[in-house]
């Protein structure tokens, strides 16, 4: 019975060693970052507020008004998406 229990705590012993060792094998990777020059033009914001549904759904609800969708963004600067309706903000014209 001794035997045994020393057994265990050789293996919880090595285990902890093996674990600490493979972790500190690892090592840090470091973070990259992608930029991208941003040309003027309008700011359009689309919001797509459909609540809890499957991205199946929501796959299937941009198909099917992906035309809608697109003409919006052209002509208004901020869309708003969901499910029963899409409520367009035109843009405001500068009288200058």
């Amino acid at each position: 019975m001794r035997q045994k229990q020393l057994f265990l705590v050789f293996l919880l012993v090595v285990g902890g060693l093996a674990g600490r060792w493979w972790y500190s094998q690892k090592g840090e990777r470091p973070v990259t970052y992608i930029t991208t020059v941003v040309g003027r033009g309008p700011i359009t914001r689309l919001v797509v507020a459909t609540g809890n549904i499957t991205n199946a759904a929501l796959l299937a609800l941009f198909r099917d008004n992906l035309n809608v969708v697109v003409a919006s963004l052209e002509e208004a600067d901020f869309v708003e998406f969901g499910f029963r309706a899409l409520v367009v903000h035109r843009r405001e014209v500068d009288d200058e």
